[in-house]
């Protein structure tokens, strides 16, 4: 080879070499403009109302909130608290005010900084305000101990320190404050993380380049807003970024060969990028420090339960009639290898959930496209999840277990509904081997899921092959095993409450699940577009007569979700069929979108305007609930 082509070589490397490296440079200088200017304009203090339930995130050691008649809101310490700040130490010298609301008798509080006694103070009986200048600390952390006398209160048998109504830090004076070295290490792990991300997904640098800056820009905005739990935050995103990095280095191109059928892959790339998004926005609600899903606290318990080899637990249920309700291990068995890397359990149970819950829409865009449907369907079907009020519902109230079951309807879908006929034994093994693993994950799931599928297996009996042999000893086999090894402690004592609440029910109303609540669970569940354009998608599905197998398997979706509507009208069952419908009936929407947006640019717009103001409600009433106080409505998991 000459020598210039060898030199001509080696500049076009040295060139495709440069051109990222000079992007994360860049990022990194507009990241720490963004972190210093975020930090130096705001105006006042950094403060944490103790009486709100977020508060928890920074105190230890404290009772539950409190209200006085005024409505101020407060929290009574223990004897011994606690107060926590990571790196929130960015100026020379740090204020430290605690607003107290006082107690029956003046009293000596001592205080400790990092784990060195540091000063003691004269708490009053009435409520006032004492400021100190915190010490020095190169750690950049802040962990100050509180030690007080205690006191009670007639029949009140708590031992109470002292009422804390507020907890501020500020900069005195013009101090100008800096970011510091593990904030800025976890903020450029991020955007490293996002370059490198998008680079495998290869989207172009034009589109490529303000995506990385606003991400700069974002975390210095963050840094400078919410400076008390933004370290902890950034250093999860982070933590998240590298397992979307690795999911996409390894499953994107895995992607590209096996789902050829979806398109080519260009499209391939695009609605994984796009199911990236759906992940990046779960993950920046379930990971936001002050944020927690109702029943996270149960969920974490069985975790920890499991951990320790107890796989068996009985949990009293209020969707049971309050009676008790078997939760199989499969969930936290899946989740346990997580805690050799990582500690915190609530961020690895609700980042985990996260990831799984996004990739959901990857699926309901792969649904679409079995089901016949073009691109656009297929993008519209995942557009929609990613802003699903239903999905955000149950990360939001931490149904963990019902999540992780649920997830497996629609890769076991996309399986079934092959066009390859007859069905291959490998599909059939992987599908039921996928059934199990819901089946072991929540009893409402199995129910659910195991009625679909023995439906689904009893529609395609009438297309018979010999595979379907193979299938029907598996199903019988995964039967038993799950019987035996999961729910046969349990069963009989769930079987013996359900007769008694369906007997209690029975006597109040031939109906008791006829109520108002059941059609706006609908709506909301499917949004009101949705739902007056999902008869119409369903119906394309019918009338597709080219895609036999994926027809039967859609009305058998159909025919379980109407079963369970029956069950719930008759008997008031709770299993969330609503939830389990979703992937089906936004995938059956996009349909129906997708044939529209094909007639026209116009019609083309509408539609996907459509698509993006119902989404865009969703994402802005989940990130409303995480950061402040919107409120997600149970309604459609109640069905």
């Amino acid at each position: 080879m000459p020598v210039a082509h060898v030199r001509a070589a080696l500049a076009r490397r040295l060139r495709r070499g440069a051109r990222p490296g000079a992007a994360l440079l860049a990022a990194l200088a507009l990241l720490l403009a963004a972190d210093m200017l975020a930090l130096n304009m705001r105006a006042g203090g950094y403060a944490v109302d103790a009486g709100t339930y977020r508060a928890i995130f920074y105190l230890g050691n404290v009772f539950e909130p409190e209200r006085e008649a005024d409505g101020t809101s407060y929290r009574w310490t223990h004897g011994q608290a606690l107060l926590r700040f990571r790196q929130a130490l960015v100026a020379p010298a740090t204020l430290l005010r605690l607003d107290l609301g006082g107690r029956p008798a003046p009293a000596q509080v001592r205080l400790s900084f990092n784990g060195q006694p540091w000063l003691e103070f004269t708490a009053a009986a009435q409520a006032r305000s004492y400021t100190f200048i915190l010490p020095q600390a190169a750690s950049g952390d802040a962990t100050i101990a509180i030690d007080s006398p205690t006191f009670s209160v007639g029949d009140d048998p708590r031992a109470l320190g002292i009422k804390l109504r507020r907890v501020q830090l500020s900069t005195p004076g013009t101090g100008w404050r800096a970011p510091t070295l593990p904030t800025l290490l976890a903020q450029a792990a991020i955007l490293g993380a996002a370059l490198l991300t998008l680079a495998i997904v290869r989207l172009p640098w034009r589109a490529r380049l303000p995506l990385v800056a606003a991400l700069a820009l974002g975390l210095g905005a963050l840094l400078g807003a919410d400076l008390l739990l933004a370290y902890v935050y950034t250093l999860r995103l982070a933590v998240a970024s590298a397992a979307l990095l690795a999911i996409s280095w390894v499953g994107l191109p895995v992607a590209e060969r096996a789902l050829a059928w979806a398109g080519g892959a260009r499209e391939i790339r695009l609605l994984w990028g796009l199911a990236l998004l759906a992940c990046a926005i779960r993950i920046a609600g379930m990971l936001y420090p002050t944020f927690g899903g109702q029943d996270l606290f149960l969920h974490t318990r069985l975790l920890t339960d499991i951990a320790n080899g107890q796989l068996i637990h009985m949990v009293i249920s209020s969707e049971f009639g309050n009676g008790e309700i078997l939760y199989p291990p499969g969930t936290y068995l899946a989740v346990v290898p997580g805690k050799l890397l990582i500690g915190d359990q609530d961020s690895l149970l609700q980042g985990a959930l996260a990831l799984l819950d996004g990739t959901t829409a990857l699926l309901a865009a792969l649904l679409a496209r079995r089901l016949g449907g073009n691109r656009h369907a297929a993008r519209m079907a995942l557009v929609l999840y990613a802003g699903s009020t239903t999905a955000f519902t149950v990360m939001g109230y931490g149904f963990s277990a019902q999540l992780f079951g649920q997830w497996f309807a629609a890769p076991i879908a996309v399986t079934l509904m092959s066009d390859e006929w007859p069905l291959p034994r490998r599909a059939w093994a992987g599908a039921i081997a996928m059934l199990l693993m819901a089946v072991s994950a929540h009893i409402g799931v199995a129910l659910l899921l195991s009625t679909w599928f023995g439906i689904a297996f009893l529609l395609v009996l009438a297309r018979p092959h010999r595979n379907m042999l193979l299938a029907a000893g598996l199903l019988a086999v995964s039967a038993l095993f799950a019987l035996a090894t999961l729910y046969a402690d349990g069963l009989p004592s769930m079987i013996n409450h359900f007769g008694q609440v369906r007997d209690g029910d029975a006597a109040k109303s031939w109906l008791p699940g006829a109520t108002p609540l059941l059609w706006v669970g609908m709506r909301l569940a499917y949004s009101g577009a949705g739902l007056a354009l999902l008869p119409c998608g369903l119906a394309l599905i019918a009338l597709n007569r080219r895609r036999a197998q994926p027809r039967l398997v859609a009305a058998a979706w159909l025919l379980s979700v109407l079963l369970f509507l029956a069950a719930d009208l008759l008997l008031s069952l709770q299993v969330r069929y609503f939830y389990f419908f979703l992937p089906m009936a936004l995938a059956a929407i996009g349909l129906l979108l997708g044939r529209l947006a094909a007639r026209g640019r116009w019609v083309c717009a509408l539609a996907w305007l459509m698509v993006l103001f119902v989404s865009g409600q969703g994402v802005a009433l989940w990130f409303s609930v995480v950061f402040g106080d919107g409120k997600l409505s149970l309604t459609p998991l109640t069905h």
